[in-house]
Parts: C-alpha cells; sequence; structure tokens
C-alpha cells in the first residue's frame, strides 16, 4: 500500500533568520521543553500558539473575529499562501464563522480543515 513512502529520518534543518525575512504565511510550530528539534525555550513571544484562541464564554464575537483576521490574514498571493486551499476556497473569516459566532470553539473548526 504505501512501497512508494520514504520517511524521512533526518531532522529538519535549521533556517537562518535572512531565509525567513520574506516568509509571510502561517505557520504551526509545535514545541516542547524537552523536544530536542523544537524546544519551546527558542521560540519568540511573536510565536503563536494554537490554543491561545479567544474562549468563546469568555470573549465577544468582536474579538475573535480580529483574532482569525490576526491569525490569518490574506497576503492577496494564494501561490505563496494556501490557506484558501487548506480552507477549501473559503476565506478565513467564513471557514471561522461557527467559532466567529459562538457555535463551536476554534479547535473544533480547526479539526475540520485538518
Amino acid at each position: 500500500m504505501m512501497s512508494s513512502y520514504k520517511m524521512e529520518m533526518r531532522p529538519p534543518r535549521e533556517y537562518k533568520k535572512m531565509e525567513m525575512i520574506s516568509f509571510k504565511a502561517p505557520l504551526l510550530i509545535i514545541a516542547s521543553e524537552n523536544d530536542i528539534f523544537f524546544p519551546a525555550g527558542r521560540y519568540t513571544k511573536e510565536t503563536v500558539i494554537m490554543t491561545g484562541a479567544p474562549e468563546i464564554g469568555n470573549s465577544t464575537s468582536k474579538e475573535r473575529r480580529a483574532y482569525i483576521k490576526e491569525r490569518y490574514p490574506c497576503i492577496s498571493d494564494c501561490d505563496m499562501c494556501g490557506l484558501c486551499k487548506v480552507f477549501r476556497g473559503k476565506d478565513a473569516e467564513t471557514a471561522y464563522k461557527d467559532y466567529i459566532d459562538g457555535n463551536k470553539s476554534f479547535l473544533e473548526v480547526s479539526a475540520y480543515y485538518k
């Protein structure tokens, strides 16, 4: 079944700061204090963590909408970004409508587009 699949066993290469300056697409980094490849202490406060989404019970729809717009900004370059493809042809605000309206949690909506 997966005879042509080759699992990469080497760690990902570390990019230099200059290589990443023009990179604007959202990037999910899963880091841990005990992870040798992605130690949590190496990431700055600008790193957005998925659990940082405002909770439905503690926020307004305006705050949730602002979070989605900040988290998934449209850069008007679909080939570079790819968010429209991830959200199946929708913009982030439309894709996260149930979260913004308070009907589903951020993680529930995110899981749908996984």
